[in-house]
């Protein structure tokens, strides 16, 4: 049973390569317009996944692209996507604590998902190889998701009515 989960994991991930150029093309959209009407959080929260899902691809650059080699990645923790998980989790977490949107806490609980994909495999060898890729590539597409609804809800908001960080907020002193 659990070859026949290993040949649909080679299936979805090798002969679906349009997959990586649609999020990059998507993420790549989402940067330009959180730059141009974006603020302050969208332009943070966009640049910090780009940045290192694209250290994710530099680290891995070495892999052989046959689908021996990606089970064979894939069979033990995947420590390129787990050190790169954890610095987008850091970098979610931060970004949470001190922007005033409520998207980003969604974001930072999807990566919360993904890290735990990392700790589940390494603590059990019966995690199949599609259920950890699942758990770790599937937030990714998710987050892209949420970081669109973020951008669409900024743009319908009024200018001026909202602060972009938490310190900016202006709180009501009881009398």
């Amino acid at each position: 049973m659990a070859d026949f989960f290993g040949e649909i994991f080679n299936i979805l991930r090798w002969t679906s390569q349009w997959r990586v150029s649609l999020q990059d093309t998507w993420t790549i959209i989402l940067l330009v317009t959180a730059l141009l009407w974006g603020g302050g959080p969208e332009k943070v929260v966009v640049s910090v996944w780009l940045v290192l899902t694209e250290l994710s691809r530099y680290l891995s650059i070495n892999v052989e692209n046959t689908p021996e080699a990606a089970q064979a990645l894939w069979a033990g923790v995947n420590w390129n996507y787990l050190l790169v998980d954890c610095l987008l989790l850091a970098g979610f977490v931060g970004l949470a604590l001190v922007a005033n949107r409520r998207y980003v806490f969604w974001i930072t609980g999807l990566q919360v998902i993904a890290v735990m994909g990392h700790v589940v495999r390494a603590s059990t060898d019966d995690l199949m190889i599609l259920v950890y890729g699942l758990m770790v590539i599937g937030p990714g597409w998710l987050q892209i998701f949420v970081m669109t609804a973020g951008q669409i809800a900024h743009f319908r908001r009024k200018r001026g009515v909202y602060a972009d960080w938490i310190w900016q907020v202006r709180r009501r002193v009881a009398a």
